[in-house]
């Protein structure tokens, strides 16, 4: 399994994207919880954080909880800082997933269609998505089905050990990513469909609680101020009335009509009869993450749907299972075809109609190279104009080049000459006229200015403050590079020689983090 996603992630060449918008994020908080240890910083990590963040404005602390970075930070500490090896991280991710469904179904369904629904998972658009990119989603799916198949031994038995592993495995899912936080809904919707109703009674059941709440509460408490800022709608009936649209028209496209079709089959019988316990989890766990989309209103993203991929896949694989059944009635000798064939045919349906959603390069890896070749050596600061997603994707690759101590301080204009909520959703410039922006890079004298020309970076004010000024004759800064790559044309700006370097001093409190996004 592993060795088919090593082979897809080739084909999808992700081995060279770049890093942009979350995936930045998710790499730069990998990096940094791998330098607190390599650096002997463990004793004093809100300096080093702080330190960091002096030199590189983006890092995802508080934004997610830590548990996909604290893997991404073991990860890189024995295998490097590179492209190479966090994208080898993801493949391990998602064939982890895959062979967890493969090995879920391998006694309820057979081998056959065990295997089947296994390379069904990693074929889906949205695990395909998630192989290309340093997605949270993969590990918080993988980290759920594991939870829901620990839920499935606790339905089945109902002992205390079994209470103590669900708990152990949702906490991990739920402090990878909130939306795993729709595991609250897998207890009674599995006990609804399975009708274990006495589970109620025993110590296993509730024991979960007690695991979870002690870590997962405060930690959300504490952080709910910076994950909220980030939500793209308000509770409430408006925002569910847009979502369950969204959804729906997401399974269609994702799934397609086929594998929904033969997931329905396994859903009649078990309203049926109510005596197929994992089915029972695995359709709880589709309702729970879908319940949950529904309600909580960060965005409406289709890989925000990865959890259910392996659930769908295995009722789908059951319900090829009932359809074999009835043809064997009539044919026997087809009925191992049969089912095969229809699973087969229900995952390449959605592949072949809607095939992955995969990032594009914006030029970040050219940009941040002709940086490093220009860039003064006894003042290594830049200021870079751009959009957030360039902000963040030259910032990545200019980190790719430092140790665990960053010697480079990357300016983000976006947080010197502008600011707003989360990821700027808010944005707005912070001095009025061109003039008085660049009057600022004067004050501070930074030698160096990477600035975006398309269209999508120009809207943001302080970059067409900078460029309305850098083109002036006679401003003082000389045009030393033009790169044009991926759609994006970037200009490197060096300020002319005058003996003066960066005030350090007054740069860096503009930079180091506040109270909160808002605050930004």
């Amino acid at each position: 399994m592993l060795a088919v996603t090593l082979l897809l992630q080739s084909r999808l060449g992700a081995e060279t994207r770049e890093f942009v918008s979350d995936d930045a994020g998710h790499f730069v908080t990998m990096v940094v919880l791998r330098g607190l240890v390599l650096s002997g910083n463990l004793l004093s990590p809100l300096h080093y954080i702080v330190n960091y963040f002096e030199h590189y404005q983006i890092l995802g602390l508080g934004l997610w909880p830590p548990g996909y970075h604290l893997f991404g930070g073991a990860w890189t500490s024995v295998f490097g800082v590179s492209r190479g090896s966090a994208m080898a991280m993801q493949a391990l991710l998602v064939a982890g997933l895959a062979m967890t469904v493969m090995l879920a179904g391998w006694h309820p369904l057979g081998p056959l269609l065990a295997v089947a629904a296994g390379f069904g998972t990693l074929l889906s658009p949205l695990l395909l998505a998630g192989l290309a990119n340093l997605q949270a989603d993969v590990p918080t799916a993988l980290t759920m089905l594991l939870a829901a198949l620990a839920f499935w031994r606790l339905l089945m038995h109902g002992r205390l050990q079994d209470g103590l592993l669900f708990g152990a495995t949702a906490l991990l899912a739920i402090m990878t990513k909130g939306n795993a936080i729709a595991l609250a809904l897998l207890p009674p919707l599995g006990i609804l469909l399975s009708g274990r109703w006495s589970l109620l009674r025993r110590a296993g059941f509730w024991i979960p609680a007690l695991v979870i709440l002690p870590i997962a509460v405060p930690w959300y408490v504490m952080t709910y101020s910076w994950t909220s800022a980030g939500f793209r709608f308000t509770f409430g009936a408006s925002y569910t009335g847009v979502a369950v649209p969204f959804i729906a028209s997401q399974f269609l496209l994702v799934y397609g009509p086929f594998i929904l079709l033969l997931a329905g089959f396994a859903w009649v019988e078990l309203l049926r009869r109510r005596d197929n316990v994992f089915a029972a989890v695995m359709l709880a766990l589709v309702l729970a993450n879908v319940l949950f989309q529904a309600i909580a209103p960060a965005a409406l993203e289709p890989r925000y749907l990865l959890p259910s991929v392996a659930p769908m896949l295995l009722l789908a694989a059951r319900g090829a299972l009932l359809v074999a059944a009835a043809a064997g009635r009539v044919w026997p000798s087809v009925r191992r075809p049969v089912g095969l064939a229809a699973l087969a045919a229900g995952v390449l349906i959605p592949l072949l109609t809607s095939p992955p959603d995969l990032p594009t390069g914006i030029g970040a890896r050219a940009a941040a190279e002709e940086v490093l070749r220009r860039l003064p050596p006894g003042d290594s600061v830049l200021l870079i104009a751009s959009d957030a997603p360039g902000e963040g994707a030259v910032s990545v690759e200019l980190i790719m080049h430092e140790g665990v101590n960053p010697r480079m301080t990357a300016v983000r204009g976006s947080r010197l000459l502008g600011g707003g909520g989360y990821n700027n959703f808010e944005y707005q410039p912070r001095y009025p006229s061109p003039e008085a922006a660049m009057a600022q890079v004067e004050r501070l004298r930074i030698p160096m200015v990477l600035l975006d020309r398309t269209p999508a970076a120009s809207r943001w004010a302080h970059v067409g403050q900078l460029a309305a000024m850098l083109d002036r004759p006679g401003a003082g800064w000389d045009r030393a590079a033009q790169v044009t790559a991926d759609g994006r044309t970037w200009d490197v700006f060096l300020r002319q020689a005058d003996g003066a370097t960066t005030d350090m001093a007054a740069l860096n409190p503009l930079l180091r983090p506040n109270k909160g996004p808002r605050a930004d």
